[in-house]
């Protein structure tokens, strides 16, 4: 019998072997058998499906209709994710994290590619289209998170693959030294002028958040969150454990800190839920400094985390005072006080403190076994901070 195209301009052609086919990189791909479907409907979605694949001279996804896929894998930590957000154990920083991480994969693999016929040639693809010319730190981060989510797959609590996943040689981490080695020149770092001139020109909320930064090694999201429970303005200290990890930490401040915060608490403003009473910092409008926007709260609240969304006033005011200053560049952001403050610091030779101060875990069983760092420690880590940032004041 001899098949026909259903229409002239149909991609696939009638083999003679009874099969729907077509020419790829001078090899013929096959798209099932005509006889049991003669339209060729199931054959052309096929093909759409895995055209860019073929084109681009990869294997073709592997379709079982029994088969965990990318997406059903992806689907399944991310739902188990949104559910430990809810009960309070995790960040939503980290939930759209991990959303990021597996839209990643599904764009790499494809939503329906079984996820059992993943082997060493598909991650070293992955290294190459998505990892090349990255920095060090951040493929190793980006491949501990994507072996994370293909050995949820197969663990010491479920089974949801007959065998683990291998992911070949190539896909090794950079080695942890390698990820330490730090580029020479400015980086993230400010110079004692621009800060100088930086905190000469805010005003508002934002000059105490840059004083705290510098003081404290603060993040934008760390005075955003920083409530009236862990500050103490009569003795000058601040206890507010790091959002990211809950990390305790404790810093004294100093009395340009104190004064610019005493300076702002005069006309903050009154917050717009009674849920935000407590935080330190608000808005013009009453609302935390940074915060999902209302479309990602109200999705995060039904399990959907496609849009989680961020609006970060604190950043966006910092970055507009960069560019008046003439001195916004790449690397340079509010986060850039917490990396100034961390090399700054590092100058009184006390690590361990300077990572108390910072919220750093230190690698290694002392700090399992070490409870607190003495005050005078981390006092004496600020006020070299605070030399080197106000020189003038030495000399006094």
């Amino acid at each position: 019998m001899k098949y026909r195209k259903p229409r002239p301009d149909f991609p696939l052609f009638p083999h003679s072997t009874g099969r729907w086919a077509k020419k790829v990189r001078g090899k013929l791909e096959y798209f099932g058998r005509i006889k049991d479907d003669p339209k060729g409907e199931r054959a052309l979605a096929e093909w759409l499906d895995q055209r860019d694949l073929l084109l681009a001279g990869r294997r073709r996804r592997i379709i079982k209709a029994d088969a965990l896929t990318v997406a059903d894998l992806a689907n399944r930590l991310l739902t188990w994710k949104v559910s430990q957000y809810k009960a309070g154990n995790i960040k939503v920083q980290t939930v759209r994290m991990w959303y990021n991480v597996c839209a990643l994969v599904v764009a790499q693999f494809g939503a329906k590619q079984a996820v059992e016929d993943l082997g060493p040639d598909d991650f070293q693809r992955l290294m190459e289209s998505q990892l090349a010319g990255k920095g060090p730190v951040w493929r190793r981060n980006l491949m501990n998170n994507i072996r994370a989510l293909f050995t949820f797959a197969f663990n010491d609590e479920q089974r949801l693959i007959s065998a683990p996943v291998l992911f070949g040689a190539a896909f090794r981490k950079p080695k942890l030294a390698r990820c330490r080695e730090r580029q020479k020149g400015e980086g993230r770092v400010f110079s004692q002028q621009q800060l100088g001139e930086i905190i000469s020109f805010s005003s508002g909320a934002l000059r105490p958040m840059i004083l705290l930064g510098i003081n404290c090694g603060f993040g934008n999201n760390d005075c955003s969150t920083l409530t009236f429970a862990n500050l103490d303005l009569e003795d000058g200290w601040h206890s507010h454990p790091r959002p990211k990890n809950g990390v305790r930490r404790r810093c004294p401040l100093w009395n340009e800190t104190v004064a610019s915060i005493r300076e702002w608490l005069k006309v903050r403003p009154s917050p717009a839920d009674p849920l935000h009473s407590d935080l330190v910092f608000l808005t013009k409008n009453g609302l935390p400094y940074v915060r999902l926007n209302n479309r990602a709260r109200e999705g995060l609240s039904s399990g959907r985390i496609d849009h989680l969304e961020w609006v970060n006033t604190a950043g966006n005011r910092f970055a507009w005072i960069l560019r008046r200053l003439g001195i916004k560049r790449k690397g340079l952001s509010f986060y850039s006080l917490r990396h100034t403050f961390e090399t700054i610091g590092g100058g009184a030779k006390d690590q361990i403190a300077v990572d108390a101060i910072m919220g750093h875990v230190t690698p290694g069983m002392g700090t399992t076994y070490r409870d607190s760092v003495d005050d005078e420690r981390l006092r004496e880590v600020t006020d070299y901070v605070h030399a080197w940032l106000f020189p003038a004041d030495k000399n006094e």
